[in-house]
């Protein structure tokens, strides 16, 4: 296969026959030398020429000539011979157990780190960087409970983990956490007793009940006292409207949730005092003061 020889080639090797050198020499080894003496024979026929000598432009205009014509002569040859495409000499691995194990191997890792990052921030408290992630995995445990029950009886879960997060929160001095904590504590109160309140009074809605009784009842005065030691005084005082606000949902919720409770029977009766006659009977239930 023929190969040009480039500009800079051509100008060398008639630098080279300008100084005397034969053809051949001036040509040089290499693969377009061919090229390069039939261009040099050219260039000596020219200067046999009889005549007058040439003017200054006219080595630069045959060299623009010449370089334009070996250009033009290459990409009409590139645009004529097309090589064919080959194969690589290390093609992609095609054994079918062996992506199968790569594969395996990727899932057995991702579960592994999966689990890991999970336990983590099932750990993460809420000023930790996983405590997102682990808030992200309650909604996971909201979604696979289907019953109006059982979402509430998750909501109260995550309700104590909330409290123990401001309590935690509280014990070191971070008061703008533990009054986030402490509202979502509310939160979780009131849309467990929501669930409950639209839920069918089975047996397991009782045991969920009496759970909420409990969730509702936690007193905030250890947290306030932590705080108070903390000099978080904005912050306890941002529980206490927080405690105060649930308060008042918390008559409309029981309401619900213990209508006989709330108005049913007689009022408790004074420690000691024996009832009186024809007075109806104490509800049954929780004992009375």
């Amino acid at each position: 296969m023929l190969q040009q020889p480039s500009p800079h080639q051509l100008e060398d090797a008639l630098s080279r026959r300008r100084g005397g050198a034969p053809v051949i020499e001036a040509a040089g080894i290499h693969p377009a030398a061919e090229q390069l003496e039939e261009l040099l024979q050219l260039g000596d026929r020219v200067g046999a020429l009889p005549g007058a000598l040439p003017d200054v432009g006219a080595k630069a205009r045959l060299r623009e000539q010449t370089v334009g014509e070996v250009a033009a002569h290459r990409a009409a040859w590139v645009h004529h011979h097309r090589l064919a495409l080959r194969r690589g000499r290390h093609p992609l691995p095609s054994h079918g157990f062996r992506w199968t194990f790569v594969l395996g191997l990727a899932v057995l890792l991702a579960l592994i780190a999966g689990s890991t990052l999970a336990l983590a921030a099932q750990l993460a408290e809420p000023d930790g960087s996983l405590y997102g992630l682990k808030l992200d995995t309650e909604q996971v445990l909201l979604a696979v409970n289907r019953t109006p029950t059982s979402k509430a009886g998750v909501r109260l879960q995550l309700a104590s983990q909330r409290y123990r997060d401001s309590e935690a929160m509280a014990a070191v001095g971070k008061g703008g956490y533990a009054v986030q904590s402490m509202a979502a504590y509310y939160d979780e109160l009131r849309q467990a007793g929501r669930l409950l309140a639209g839920a069918n009074h089975d047996s397991a809605w009782r045991s969920v009940r009496d759970q909420f009784d409990t969730a509702e009842s936690k007193p905030i005065d250890p947290i306030l006292s932590q705080l108070a030691t903390a000099h978080q005084s904005n912050a306890a005082a941002e529980i206490k409207a927080l405690a105060d606000r649930f308060a008042k949902d918390r008559k409309a919720i029981d309401a619900k949730l213990n209508p006989g409770r709330a108005s049913g029977g007689p009022a408790p009766l004074p420690s000691g005092a024996a009832p009186q006659p024809g007075a109806a009977p104490q509800p049954s239930g929780k004992p009375t003061p």
